[in-house]
């Protein structure tokens, strides 16, 4: 009896623990398309470009918003005053929780306060 009973908890184990089939299935999805939009000369706004000289001439190791403190109508400030660390950047009309900071189209702003902790981001290279 005892070794019925022993048997049959053993199957159950067996059974319980055995995987089920692999329902996996995979499909095939067509290209992904990139979208961009760049202002031109005839865009009617306000824009700046930024080249790489220009980027070199102002980059002494400190984080982004500094490098593009030179760029009309940016305000630019650090906790510390080095502009290394707690940086915050702010154009004209707007407070930091407006602006959008991505990169690749992916948004890097906080999800909840809707800012973008530059403290938090990749330094830029150094020459």
């Amino acid at each position: 009896m005892r070794k019925t009973i022993l048997l049959s908890c053993f199957a159950a184990a067996l059974v319980a623990s055995a995987q089920k089939a692999d329902t996996t299935r995979t499909k095939h999805l067509g290209e992904a398309q990139v979208v961009t939009n760049r202002a031109t000369n005839k865009t009617p706004l306000a824009f700046s470009n930024l080249d790489k000289k220009a980027i070199e001439k102002v980059n002494f190791g400190q984080d982004i918003p500094f490098l593009l403190s030179t760029l009309p109508n940016v305000v630019t400030t650090s906790d510390a005053g080095t502009g290394i660390g707690y940086t915050s950047l702010r154009v004209r009309g707007t407070v930091g929780e407006r602006i959008n900071v991505t990169n690749n189209g992916i948004p890097l702003n906080d999800p909840e306060a809707h800012t973008f902790y530059w403290v938090r981001s990749i330094p830029p290279k150094t020459p």
